[in-house]
């Protein structure tokens, strides 16, 4: 393995975060993270963007899948190519790694109750032809909480 300094380098997802998508939200270069998401209701439609940093050889080609879980249950009732991916800081360090956030919009995200709701993010490699491999570079997990209207 590559070594940075004393540190072994390795791909991983670092975190990830959500940021409630809402009528007027203008593109930011960073979305700020939204731990508690309240003023929704209840069996309601939602858009989201997720915030990933990832650590990464800039020789690889990957690509991400996302998941939003509630109580187990995937609440992504879309799960073609859900929206546009934006890369609003990236740097690349020695030995050809690259650090960087990442942020997908994901719409048609049912949130059917207040509770605590997972973000689940893995990352595969490509092929040489750009097609997804069943290597799995990374997985990561991570949760925020909804307090729809109907609970406040």
């Amino acid at each position: 393995m590559d070594k940075l300094g004393s540190e072994i380098l390795l791909d991983k997802i670092l975190f990830s975060y959500p940021t409630l998508l809402k009528e007027g939200t203008s593109a930011s270069p960073i979305y700020p993270p939204e731990p508690l998401i309240t003023g929704i209701k209840s069996n309601s439609i939602q858009s989201f963007i997720i915030t990933a940093g990832l650590a990464l050889e800039t020789n690889k080609f990957v690509v991400t899948e996302l998941d939003i879980l509630f109580e187990g249950k995937g609440m992504v009732l879309d799960s073609g190519m859900n929206g546009r991916v934006e890369h609003p800081i990236r740097r690349v360090i020695k030995n050809n790694q690259v650090i960087y956030l990442s942020s997908m919009f994901v719409s048609q995200v049912e949130i059917s109750s207040s509770g605590c709701y997972e973000i689940y993010l893995s990352v595969y490699l490509l092929n040489d032809k750009h097609e997804k491999t069943e290597t799995l570079i990374d997985k990561h997990s991570s949760y925020f909480y909804v307090l729809t209207e109907e609970d406040e």
